[in-house]
């Protein structure tokens, strides 16, 4: 005779990775317009067609939203490079307008985080990691 309460959290384990597997379809439609939005706010900051102190907090924003998410559902090497990017953006707006320096580390950080982003849309997606554990289990990471 099977255990019921196994089973039971056997479907619960199958239903959250069928979850989290969506999720993550929706995170990686995310990743292409999140590259196009930043490739556009990092072209007209680099254009000075722009109030540069907004564009840069808004590039820093969207950096810091993937930095999280990324890691979340398995793109380590992305969320590394989105959070160059954002630390580049966040030193390039204390810097100002006149720092060369902070905007060429700003540029590498938008170069590197573009081609992360298009190596996650090609590559197939990381399979959810859902470990089974009892109650009170602390929560397990990968």
């Amino acid at each position: 005779m099977a255990d019921a309460p196994q089973d039971d959290r056997q479907r619960r384990t199958g239903i959250l990775a069928g979850q989290l597997a969506a999720l993550g379809g929706a995170f990686r439609t995310r990743l292409a317009r999140d590259r196009e939005a930043l490739g556009g706010e990092y072209a007209a900051l680099a254009g000075a067609d722009v109030d540069a102190p907004a564009s840069l907090k808004r590039i820093e924003l969207a950096a810091h939203k993937l930095h999280g998410t990324a890691a979340m559902f398995g793109y380590a090497e992305l969320g590394e490079a989105a959070g160059r990017l954002e630390r580049a953006a966040r030193e390039a707006l204390q810097a100002g307008a006149g720092a060369q320096a902070a905007h060429a580390a700003l540029a590498r950080a938008h170069a590197g985080l573009a081609t992360e982003i298009d190596v996650a849309l090609v590559a197939p997606p990381p399979e959810p990691s859902i470990a089974s554990r009892g109650p009170g289990s602390p929560p397990q990471t990968k």
